[in-house]
């Protein structure tokens, strides 16, 4: 009986032992395991509570007097700040778009809708790509093409080089991925029982005036039918691939066409198409919804370019939108190999204010110094398909820039 005790005992100690070790080892394989996953967990943390990105303006935090308590406006004001300084805000704002997005193929931004396959569109574009051109729209846009055709005479007359070119949105190349509201409409345009919007409208109206331009539209919607990525799912902007490999040859082949000294070329180099890796700007449009885990398991191009400038290597000066930054990047970029193909580059923000290249330093905050806009030989109007119609910013540049070219002429004849 002692001895069967003893051995049990022996046992018992023996398990301890063993178990003891078993732990230790366990418990030595486990934490730097342990500490990666607080580690993580801390970082993703802090992440999803990283601050919101968009357009607001935060709350001051309101003073109090007597009249403003009495009154109301002091706990209004300050249930306003206290909301929005609440710990935890980004990470339960983040959280609940996550939800909104993921389950609901939703979002609280009232700017952006969420269509087919989750491909991301921008509001604006949308409207533009259906709104129908009544009768007085379209003399008022005729009017503008035939000031844009003015333009173009005067500066041929001045040596100078007037560029238009059409960058379409991601509405007109991708239609068929809008939310399913919009497929009636879009087969009402598909069958031509659809009244022409602006970019329609300019197209034709320059084809009865005889006005040459660069339409990337058609340019874009061959490249997609040869299955190139021309948006990504998540992205407003065109990809920087497609500014990079098939814009730059068709813009530079174009102003071949204009200039009296050949311009020189740009060719692809490289060109690869990775997931998970958003190139510049692909998922800028993605970063708005502000989500918990941001998605980018899209393909994005990325390219590298080559550059052989001429001898003439022109100044340029453009007036566009944010469709210009991608390949105005691309020509002053890290992504292009040699020199580039022009001398300076301007480019004017819908008409407002101006950066220089190379160095993208903002030079300006006005476009109004128009004996500098008149040293450059090449003047680029650039139409986004949104950015079409009479009222346009665009059309104000080519207004006053008409106006000054009036000016100096009238000044030298009375000189004369």
């Amino acid at each position: 009986m002692s001895s069967e005790l003893g051995r049990h005992k022996n046992r018992h100690a023996l398990w301890t032992k063993e178990s003891f070790f078993f732990l230790l080892v366990l418990f030595l394989i486990a934490l730097p395991l342990g500490i990666k996953l607080k580690s993580k967990a801390r970082s993703l943390i802090e992440d999803l509570d990283r601050p919101l990105i968009g357009a607001i303006i935060p709350p001051a935090k309101p003073s109090i007097s007597m009249k403003s308590l009495l009154d109301g406006t002091f706990q209004n004001n300050y249930e306003v700040y206290y909301a929005y300084k609440l710990s935890g805000r980004e990470l339960m704002t983040r959280l609940y778009n996550q939800i909104l997005f993921s389950v609901f193929k939703s979002t609280d931004n009232a700017t952006m809708q969420i269509g087919g396959n989750k491909y991301l569109f921008e509001q604006a574009y949308v409207q533009a790509y259906f709104t129908e051109v009544s009768t007085g729209q379209k003399d008022e846009l005729t009017q503008k093409i035939k000031m844009l055709n003015t333009l173009k005479t005067r500066l041929t007359e001045k040596g100078k080089v007037l560029a238009v070119i059409i960058t379409p949105s991601k509405v007109s190349i991708y239609p068929e991925y809008l939310p399913a509201c919009y497929y009636p409409y879009v087969h009402m345009k598909n069958s031509g029982n659809y009244e022409n919007n602006f970019y329609d409208a300019f197209i034709e109206t320059c084809a009865e005036l005889n006005f040459d331009f660069l339409d990337l539209h058609k340019k874009f919607l061959s490249e997609k039918e040869n299955d190139k990525i021309i948006f990504t799912v998540s992205g407003i902007h065109w990809t920087a691939g497609t500014a990079m490999s098939y814009f730059l040859p068709a813009f530079t082949e174009y102003l071949n066409t204009k200039l009296t000294a050949p311009l020189g070329s740009i060719i692809t180099k490289e060109e690869n198409l990775l997931r998970n890796n958003p190139f510049r700007s692909d998922g800028d449009l993605e970063v708005l919804l502000n989500l918990a885990m941001p998605r980018y398991n899209f393909y994005s191009s990325h390219t590298e370019l080559s550059s052989f400038p001429s001898s003439y290597r022109p100044a340029v000066f453009v007036c566009g939108g944010s469709f210009s930054w991608n390949w105005v990047d691309s020509i002053f970029g890290n992504h292009v190999k040699g020199e580039a193909l022009f001398s300076k580059l301007y480019v004017s923000y819908y008409n407002s204010y101006i950066t220089r290249y190379p160095g993208n330093d903002k030079i300006a905050d006005t476009t109004n110094d128009f004996a500098s806009i008149m040293e450059n030989d090449i003047i680029v109007i650039e139409l986004n398909e949104q950015a079409i119609n009479p009222n346009a910013s665009h059309f104000v540049f080519v207004e006053n820039l008409l106006k000054y070219l009036d000016e100096i002429d009238d000044l030298g004849s009375s000189r004369g």
